[in-house]
């Protein structure tokens, strides 16, 4: 699971608690989470920095959901029988053309070269032109609930881009290779999202129910809840150096990468490295040296501890 580095931060309203209405919310870059609340004041358009603090930038609400348009870096806005390419994060209203028929009602991205829209585990997309939508990929996870509109925000590299689940699960998507990572990121379980912020590099979740709700921050980097037992890769012989590996894991067995281990070797053995770092699929390496009076029975304790 990854690092939960700030939060949870209630949704306010000039102070009160708020919670967001028909849980339609997009986080943008640019101003922070964008949706709608029902307050004292009737239901506001409203703009929620990212420690909770909400601010309402209209008084007629937003006519519909939003997605990211990564074309223009903007937003987008869908409704039940419209969609707009264009969303102005002033005065928080749809903008630009408006398109009817096979994509109304639907939350589309905007990419470069077409639409596209996650339900359930399918991916979808539709060009201007053509009749009907087509499945373009399918994400391979049973523990997806069904009847489930995921977010899609975009990633920091071109092409790609980050599908979250409210269960908590989160799937890269090449937009041009057609293929999920299969590297899973994971966060607690929430409300809304999460939603992916380029700019912060930071994955934001919103917890709660219907009821009270606020903003949690992850940051990508996986916890560290599993360190295995130290294995040599090469034989150990005597007065030579054999290969020691360890697993650094999440608590949902995911890798953690990049993280830095500790080794220490007691016994007939001397470290050559004390530290060294995982790669991608969480292993860690060291070498150990035998000691050159080694006898057959001795013993070689080799122990590995991830750096906090």
């Amino acid at each position: 699971m990854l690092y939960r580095s700030a939060g949870p931060f209630p949704l306010t309203f000039f102070g009160d608690p708020v919670t967001l209405w028909l849980h339609r919310a997009q986080w943008h870059d640019a101003v922070g989470l964008v949706g709608m609340t029902n307050t004292d004041y009737g239901l506001l358009g409203t703009i929620w920095r990212i420690d909770g603090a909400g601010y309402s930038r209209n008084t007629a609400g937003i006519d519909g959901g939003l997605t990211h348009n990564i074309k223009t870096g903007g937003l987008a806005q869908y409704a039940s029988l419209s969609f707009f390419e264009g969303f102005d994060l002033r005065i928080l209203r749809a903008v630009g053309t408006e398109r009817t028929g096979a994509i109304a009602g639907k939350a589309w991205t905007v990419l470069r070269d077409r639409y596209l829209r996650v339900h359930n585990a399918s991916i979808y997309s539709w060009i201007p032109g053509d009749l009907t939508e087509t499945l373009e990929a399918t994400i391979d996870d049973d523990t997806l609930i069904t009847g489930v509109v995921p977010t899609v925000s975009p990633s920091r590299l071109p092409g790609k881009v980050f599908i979250g689940y409210p269960v908590g699960r989160i799937f890269e998507y090449d937009t041009v290779a057609l293929t999920v990572s299969p590297i899973v990121r994971y966060v607690a379980p929430c409300f809304l999202g999460p939603f992916y912020s380029p700019k912060l590099g930071v994955f934001l979740g919103i917890d709660g129910d219907e009821y009270a709700q606020a903003i949690s921050i992850y940051v990508d980097e996986v916890v560290a809840t599993q360190v295995s037992a130290p294995a040599a890769v090469t034989p150990a012989k005597v007065a030579q150096t054999f290969l020691a590996e360890t697993y650094v894991m999440g608590s949902e067995d995911e890798p953690c990468i990049g993280k830095r281990v500790n080794w220490e070797a007691t016994g007939a053995g001397v470290m050559i490295q004390t530290q060294s770092k995982t790669d991608d699929n969480g292993a860690a390496r060291a070498r150990v040296r035998v000691d050159v009076e080694c006898l057959p029975a001795a013993e070689i304790n080799v122990s590995a501890t991830v750096v906090v």
